[in-house]
């Protein structure tokens, strides 16, 4: 399955998204806007989506490469609790901005035949 709430449960391996749509900031600041994490039945890390960032009219995104838990849910077998590098989107505020921002951007899993799903957030700065 994949969509949006769930990027996608798969035999061998699970991603997560681990942020609410709308997100808050101040001036300034970078906040994470969303975990891609992905694992193998043997805990391990799987490999990562491709993910397309869209510039948004204020502020900067990027996508870095980190480390990130694997939530205690269900799906995740007793692969739960351990450490798995992953995908974090990263927002940065401008410094003199304050408002609403829309980011948008897709992920296109590596080891699976599905379509690219765009997700989209809203960032208040204030």
């Amino acid at each position: 399955m994949f969509r949006v709430s769930l990027l996608a449960t798969l035999v061998a391996s699970l991603a997560i998204p681990a942020y609410a749509q709308n997100i808050a900031a101040r001036p300034g600041q970078t906040v994470v806007v969303e975990q891609l994490i992905a694992w193998s039945p043997n805990c391990r890390a799987a490999s990562r989506p491709q993910v397309r960032v869209f510039n948004p009219s204020r502020g900067r995104v990027e996508v870095r490469v980190g480390r990130s838990t694997i939530p205690n849910i269900r799906e995740a077998g007793g692969c739960a609790g351990r450490t798995v590098d992953a995908y974090h989107v990263l927002y940065t505020a401008p410094g003199n901005y304050q408002g609403r921002v829309n980011l948008t951007f897709e992920v296109q899993p590596t080891h699976m035949r599905a379509r690219a799903q765009r997700m989209s957030r809203t960032i208040t700065v204030r």
